[in-house]
């Protein structure tokens, strides 16, 4: 009986760390998103609701995004499963099947970072400002993850090196993922203040 017992408190006590962590680093993003906006950054003694606030604003945008990424992953096992049952019967459907999963990963990556862009800095800015800033780095993302996939099916340097291979791939990508992730949001900064809803600010304090 205990054992049952044993697993559920290990699976809670697991699922509480994950949520802490992920809380945490989208604390972090939201601080790195606040200094490229000069944002001043909030007083220690700000109080506890605040701090509650922020990580209930975090939790809420993780269960957003998460759903966002299932479905994503939902549809494209649902192209891939259609690939192996038409693959046969229709002539280039692989074709067709790359391109609608590229479409399905692009819109739903320019959905995700759309939504960070706009909502986990402390300022406000329209739709219109994130998006292209969205849509730069998802293309980077995607091109990001289609040379590293070349990289590893070509050079093999996770049968060369073994883990230490794969894990100096994992802090390459993990790198690069973070360098389009700023420079997104440097792009998302300079079109909302020259061109998007911040522009009128922008030159009244000029």
């Amino acid at each position: 009986v205990s054992e049952p017992r044993d697993g559920i408190i290990a699976a809670g006590l697991g699922i509480v760390t994950l949520v802490i962590g992920a809380t945490a680093v989208f604390a972090e993003l939201q601080s790195a998103l606040d200094r490229i906006w000069h944002i001043p950054a909030a007083p220690r003694d700000s109080g506890i609701w605040l701090l509650i606030r922020k990580r209930l604003l975090s939790f809420g945008l993780i269960l957003g995004l998460g759903f966002m990424l299932i479905i994503s992953l939902v549809a494209s096992a649902g192209l891939a499963a259609l690939g192996k049952w038409w693959g046969s019967w229709f002539i280039g459907w692989e074709i067709l099947l790359q391109v609608l999963n590229f479409a399905i990963s692009f819109a739903v990556f320019t959905g995700l970072f759309s939504v960070i862009y706009k909502y986990l800095p402390s300022v406000r800015l329209a739709w219109h400002d994130v998006r292209a800033g969205a849509v730069a780095t998802t293309i980077l993302f995607i091109i990001g993850k289609y040379l590293i996939g070349l990289y590893l099916g070509r050079a093999g340097m996770t049968s060369g090196f073994g883990a230490a291979g794969s894990f100096a791939l994992l802090l390459a990508w993990i790198y690069y993922s973070a360098q389009i992730f700023l420079l997104g949001a440097e792009f998302t900064w300079v079109y909302a203040n020259r061109y998007g809803s911040r522009a009128h600010l922008r030159a009244s304090g000029a």
